[in-house]
């Protein structure tokens, strides 16, 4: 860079070109070790949204994963859900597919007639902490996942 600082002098338009090109280089590497943003800043807006759904029954469940972020939406009828009794979380349905699994279990209460527990095993289970007849349930839960990318 050539002579770019407070009261830079107009020594020619090629100099200040010049500054001005290589300021808009796509290729330069900046370290910012303080910032403060007043308006909106968007952060790697390239980043891929991978998406998947499953289904049991009347139950549904969305994901939609950003980086290593997943957001998974739940909604219907949690009586086609597995119950899972003792301490175990073993039990439960197979639904979150490699990708979108949780880094540990995941819990979400939910409540019907009654109150418990949806929960989101490391292997992708999904099962309720006790027994639900039939109900309709909505909600969300937010967690990391450690998992590869999904194809």
């Amino acid at each position: 860079m050539k002579h770019i600082f407070k009261g830079m002098s107009n020594e020619s338009i090629d100099v200040i070109n010049n500054n001005f090109d290589e300021l808009d280089d796509p290729n330069r590497d900046q370290t910012v070790n303080d910032l403060t943003v007043k308006g909106e800043l968007i952060v790697n807006p390239g980043q891929k949204v991978y998406e998947s759904d499953a289904n049991e029954g009347t139950f549904q469940i969305k994901l939609r994963r950003v980086g290593n972020l997943v957001t998974l939406n739940f909604y219907g009828d949690i009586g086609n859900i597995s119950t899972v009794g003792g301490a175990t979380m073993n039990y439960g349905k197979p639904m979150i597919k490699p990708g979108f699994r949780p880094l540990s279990i995941v819990f979400s209460s939910v409540s019907t007639t009654d109150i418990g527990m949806l929960f989101i095993a490391d292997n992708g289970n999904v099962g309720v902490s006790k027994s639900f007849n039939t109900g309709y349930v909505s909600s969300f839960v937010t967690y990391i996942t450690q998992d590869d990318f999904p194809e």
